[in-house]
């Protein structure tokens, strides 16, 4: 696996790849697992963390982004959760 490509990446570059991997991990799971080295990891969950904030934002509002608050469930619910599971499942 060549993680190095994500962990050149800029935070927005960055952010966009892991969102893509969280949404699309059922299909394309080493995407996941890409994202979740351990390398990786801590960016991953900051990045998730960052997405979340701007979501939570975005829930305030739902006339205008009436998805969000589905995302910031999905977020909080699934992807810190699995971050938070794939990091006590790593070797020491």
């Amino acid at each position: 696996m060549n993680i190095d490509v994500l962990a050149q990446m800029d935070d927005e570059a960055f952010d966009d790849a892991v969102m893509q991997a969280f949404k699309r991990r059922d299909d394309f799971p080493e995407w996941w697992r890409a994202v979740l080295h351990p390398d990786l990891i801590d960016d991953t969950e900051e990045s998730l963390r960052r997405t979340l904030g701007r979501a939570e934002g975005q829930a305030a509002d739902p006339s205008r982004y009436p998805q969000a608050a589905s995302f910031v469930l999905k977020l909080r619910r699934n992807a810190l959760p699995e971050v938070a599971l794939a990091r006590a499942c790593m070797e020491d």
